[in-house]
């Protein structure tokens, strides 16, 4: 029961961060934005056994955390440096996550799940083509950037042969949202300003996170 008053306390503070977002309430985001993490945690770790609590999803999670306090301090110099940094390790540790998962059973990935590729391709490419040539000094830690956030994709979406089709749809969906997100931020800093990229970016990030999570939920129930 408790797992639900933080999914609902998650929900009413995401509500309001992209209301804030909205108004460009710069106060409103400073007390919503930082609990946001720390709520999908709390929402995670009483969903499932205390022994049964994947250290590397929660790590992963605190890195998120460490990166939305980078960026909303600053999206310049050292602070979006850092706020990068933060997510590019709370990435990998999504990717430790998928592929410790996976790691027993990928001869069992069915052939026509390769399709499933296409959208994250797709999307992948759209947003790099956009930046493209426009990254400046930047341009090697985004394309990093960039290939991890691909790649955490990719073995989420070998995760088709371990999870069941409800909890694989919920870590599928999870980083295409992040690939969206993260490639608003990019285009709205190199290529063109877009009119309320923080509405937008921050309800696919939160939900990616989301969906990831209760993704895993569903697999440990």
């Amino acid at each position: 029961m408790i797992q639900y008053i933080f999914l609902g306390i998650l929900l009413f503070d995401y509500i309001i961060h992209v209301y804030s977002e909205a108004i460009d309430n710069k106060t409103l985001k400073f007390i919503t934005k930082p609990l946001l993490m720390p709520l999908i945690i709390l929402y995670y770790i009483f969903n499932v056994n205390l022994l049964a609590i994947n250290w590397f999803l929660v790590i992963a999670l605190i890195f998120g955390m460490l990166g939305d306090i980078s960026l909303m301090i600053g999206r310049e110099g050292k602070w979006f440096m850092i706020g990068l940094g933060s997510f590019l390790v709370g990435h990998i540790f999504y990717i430790i996550t998928y592929l410790l998962l996976s790691a027993s059973s990928l001869l069992q990935f069915p052939p026509i799940g390769w399709f499933l590729l296409l959208p994250l391709v797709g999307l992948t490419l759209f947003f790099f083509l956009r930046i493209k040539g426009k990254m400046g000094e930047l341009q090697i830690p985004t394309m990093i950037y960039l290939v991890v956030i691909f790649l955490v994709s990719f073995f989420a979406m070998l995760l088709l042969s371990v999870f069941s089709p409800l909890a694989f749809i919920f870590v599928y969906l999870g980083p295409i949202l992040f690939i969206i997100s993260d490639g608003l931020i990019a285009v709205d800093k190199f290529d063109t300003k877009i009119s309320n990229e923080g509405v937008y970016v921050m309800i696919t990030y939160v939900l990616a996170q989301l969906f990831i999570t209760q993704g895993i939920i569903f697999y440990q129930l």
